[in-house]
């Protein structure tokens, strides 16, 4: 048998062994609510308003739900000034703030939203509904000035009468360019999301983290590529290296100077994202500190970007899908590359807190592959086959760690090894993790926010079965209404609807108990 071979059947037993835990447990079938100001019955924009929340507590009341999580987005990250027992400020149903003044609401209405918003998740919790608070998302995770910079496009987050927001960071070394909201301050507004948490009476905080700005601005270059990595000195043998030492070898310079500039060695070097990483894990580490203070029973999870789960520290020009699980990737800007990996590798206490991880896998894009814009990387160009890609990647670099005889080195140390696959001089393999949270996939319906990758009745189903090669950890899907909120003018026949994701979810992973039917007509 081939090394290779063996390699795959060795993987192909981890696998079953650290996924099958998954199966006994309740799998995590989290649904989205995108909430917006109240509007006209029939209008697109009512299917996003508090009064449909209600009435779809009340068809689940009746009929029964076919998921378990309803993840409700979003609130604003800075919120320093929280009304107790109010929407005011906290992005909620329309109840934005920009610089802590609130639009366009009347603020009278404030706390009697909330009382409504609290009676109607009493009721999805009696019925079997749990509902995150989900905090971010794209919008209250984006900074325009600095966005159109390093995306090089003019309203980059989006049309600029929309309100947007960035997290605070409570990290100890704050970055040149990042929220005005830091130290005790950025601390209080997390403490004050808890709280906010806690008197709706929802089960958790969902953390969708997407500042690819700070990623980006804050960049270091990494140097480590085929051609300026050196072999191991000693005979050829491996060499270990700790996770200081690896990222020591290849850390350089900003990748912006303070003008905003990008310097000229862009384009010969890959970048890392070290600043990024210690506040998104600082973010984490926050949220738990007030958690535990405020409802220790309460749950966090994180929305995490596709590409999130592959190792970016390396010796790598790009991404290669057949050398990915070995080798991992390049980062070279423009979205949260590596996030999680990165996280779990030098805060994995704050990664082992979160009720779990679920997968932002779609907005992909049929040019990011093998037939598009980058012929070398052999990432499939359809969204069956690249959805398979990146949560195989999550699952080899973040659950197998120590499972895997073969790679025994590389669940305690990073190792240089001479040679590579790619026939550069030397290589790096990155460590492999364990982590605790279940992985789960993400389903979305409609027409993608960027990319032309739909997902269709037939895709689902082939979808979902690639997923339960993995387990039956569950699934996150963008959103309950998308398909007449947001798709209702162009939508197709052939698209599967937010019905049909989660039919198919709950019957094959097996969402089962008195609350649930998973044949119920929910959402609508």
């Amino acid at each position: 048998m081939s090394s290779m071979r063996l390699w795959l059947v060795l993987l192909s037993i981890a696998f079953s062994s650290v996924f099958s835990g998954y199966a006994a447990a309740t799998p995590e079938i989290s649904a989205y609510y995108l909430s917006g100001p109240s509007a006209k019955k029939g209008a697109p924009d009512y299917y996003a308003t508090l009064e449909n929340l209600e009435e779809l507590s009340e068809k689940i009341a009746a009929e029964g739900s076919n998921f378990n999580n309803l993840m409700l987005s979003f609130v604003q990250p800075s919120l320093i000034n929280y009304t107790p027992n109010s929407l005011t400020c906290t992005g909620l149903f329309g109840y934005t703030c920009v610089k802590e003044k609130e639009l366009p609401m009347d603020a009278t209405n404030g706390a009697a939203d909330f009382k409504r918003l609290k009676g109607i998740l009493a009721n999805l919790r009696a019925h079997g509904v749990q509902t995150y608070i989900a905090v971010g998302g794209w919008n209250f995770s984006c900074h325009p000035d600095i966005y159109d910079k390093t995306a090089k496009k003019q309203n980059a987050c989006g049309p600029a009468d929309e309100v947007y927001d960035v997290f605070p960071n409570p990290s100890k070394t704050i970055p040149r360019f990042d929220s005005n909201i830091t130290g005790s301050a950025a601390e209080g507004a997390y403490r004050n999301i808890v709280q906010l948490a806690n008197d709706l009476g929802a089960a958790g905080i969902d953390v969708d983290y997407e500042e690819f700005w700070h990623a980006d601005i804050n960049a270091k270059f990494w140097t480590l590529n085929p051609d300026t990595i050196i072999p191991p000195v000693e005979n050829g043998t491996p060499q270990r290296l700790s996770d200081a030492e690896l990222k020591q070898l290849g850390l350089s310079e900003d990748v912006y100077n303070p003008q905003m500039e990008v310097d000229s060695r862009s384009e010969k070097y890959a970048r890392a994202m070290p600043l990024t990483v210690d506040k998104f894990a600082a973010i984490l580490k926050t949220l738990d500190t007030s958690i535990k203070r405020i409802n220790p029973s309460m749950k966090l999870s994180t929305a995490a970007p596709a590409s999130g789960g592959i190792p970016n520290m390396s010796a790598n020009w790009g991404t290669v899908a057949s050398n990915a699980g070995i080798y991992g990737g390049a980062w070279r800007g423009g979205n949260l590359y590596g996030l999680i990996y990165n996280t779990a590798l030098l805060y994995k206490e704050e990664i082992d807190k979160l009720s779990h991880v679920g997968i932002m896998s779609y907005d992909l894009s049929q040019r990011d592959c093998k037939d598009g814009d980058d012929p070398d990387s052999e990432i499939p160009c359809d969204l069956v086959g690249q959805v398979s890609f990146y949560y195989n990647q999550f699952a080899t670099w973040l659950k197998t760690g120590g499972g895997l005889p073969a790679d025994s080195w590389v669940t305690t140390s990073n190792v240089k090894l001479s040679g590579s696959r790619t026939y550069a001089q030397a290589s790096i393999q990155p460590r492999k993790l364990l982590i605790s949270p279940p992985i789960t996939v993400g389903f979305e319906v409609g027409q993608p926010a960027t990319g032309n990758l739909v997902l269709t009745k037939d895709k689902l189903t082939l979808l979902v079965d690639e997923t339960m090669k993995y387990g039956q950890a569950g699934i996150i899907m963008w959103d309950l209404f998308k398909d007449v909120r947001y798709d209702q003018k162009n939508w197709h026949p052939t698209w599967a609807t937010p019905k049909d994701v989660l039919k198919e979810a709950c019957t094959k992973m097996g969402l089962a108990g008195e609350h649930y039917n998973c044949k119920t007509n929910v959402p609508r």
